[in-house]
């Protein structure tokens, strides 16, 4: 935030300012300085790794990395390794993994939320075996599960999901990234006492995310233009502190504030700014996938029944839709 001559920030809001330094990658000098009115935070949710914290874990010497940096299975080859979690990038992982690995264990702090769909490709396939959440890492290279078994392990790899990182941003404390909720922020996209001079999107998560992503844009560039105009920021604070507390009623965990899985968030969103509401087709074809993939999580991205469905969306704006006979000169 631009700074006075007496020191102090400018006022907050629509006076506030903005001083963004940059500099190339490979240099850790200062190249440009410019003063804009407003930023839009958009670095998105998969830049940093989440690691759990394991007894041990920093003095196992053995190979530890997160599936973020993960590119193919042959480093793996004849390898046993330990995958910690079992959500989407541990399943994919853990079915590549089968093909060339010694043994793959996958270690779970829960086992009852476990896919249909994975369960069978854990039984399908003898390399594969279910572990519970890990106690301990020893520097002979074992790991010790909770329920008192172990295995001697090549390697971790470590599918925990990301956190929220603004390292680039500094809001005098004004936000926050506390267990994972980025805060305080009306409606995941403006801070109530910056607003409207900064503004994220692409935070929400468990959404259908480009035309959610690009509502928010649309939100943020009619208040910026003055097309559209917040409430208070009293108001938007007494907003997010009723969300947080219907979230702490329904249980849902800190850690998952931006997590949605409403298709009626997303079209009360779109009525903010006049986007369209998200068409039933699309709706259907995403609980579908689902549904598919938690059946049959190995076939899924080759094998579906939405033949109705498709050729519904083919018919949306968003697709190019030929006129009439395309000539072909040869």
């Amino acid at each position: 935030m631009l700074e006075g001559n007496n020191g102090v920030c400018g006022d907050l809001g629509n006076d506030l300012k903005w001083v963004v330094r940059s500099r190339k990658l490979d240099d850790d000098i200062i190249s440009s300085e410019e003063v804009f009115d407003a930023v839009v935070v958009g670095n998105g949710q998969y830049s940093y790794p989440q690691l759990p914290s394991i007894k041990g874990m920093k003095t196992w010497k053995r190979k530890q990395m997160h599936s973020h940096v993960y590119r193919v299975p042959q480093p793996f080859q004849n390898q046993v390794v330990v995958m910690v979690g079992n959500s989407l990038s541990a399943q994919d992982i853990s079915m590549e993994l089968a093909g060339v690995a010694k043994e793959v264990h996958i270690s779970s702090r829960s086992q009852k939320n476990l896919m249909e769909g994975f369960s069978k490709v854990i039984s399908k396939h003898e390399k594969l075996h279910l572990r519970p959440q890990i106690e301990s890492l020893e520097e002979d290279g074992r790991v010790l599960f909770v329920d008192g078994s172990f295995v001697v392990a090549d390697a971790i790899l470590y599918c925990t999901g990301y956190k929220y990182s603004f390292p680039f941003l500094d809001t005098k404390g004004l936000v926050t990234v506390d267990d994972n909720r980025v805060g305080p922020l009306y409606h995941h996209t403006f801070p109530p006492l910056l607003a409207p001079s900064l503004s994220f999107v692409g935070i929400p998560r468990k959404i259908i995310a480009f035309p959610f992503f690009e509502s928010q844009g649309k939100w943020v560039a009619q208040v910026l233009s003055g097309k559209r105009k917040l409430p208070s920021p009293d108001d938007m604070m007494r907003s997010v502190q009723e969300f947080y507390r219907q979230r702490e009623a329904d249980g849902i965990p800190r850690h998952e504030t931006h997590d949605i899985i409403q298709f009626e968030y997303a079209d009360k969103y779109a009525d903010k700014t006049g986007f369209p509401h998200l068409e039933e087709w699309r709706k259907k074809m995403c609980l579908v996938a689902l549904d598919n993939s938690d059946v049959h999580l190995e076939t899924y991205r080759d094998s579906w029944d939405d033949e109705e469905l498709l050729q519904e969306a083919l018919q949306s704006p968003h697709f190019t839709q030929h006129i009439g006979p395309i000539m072909i000169s040869t």
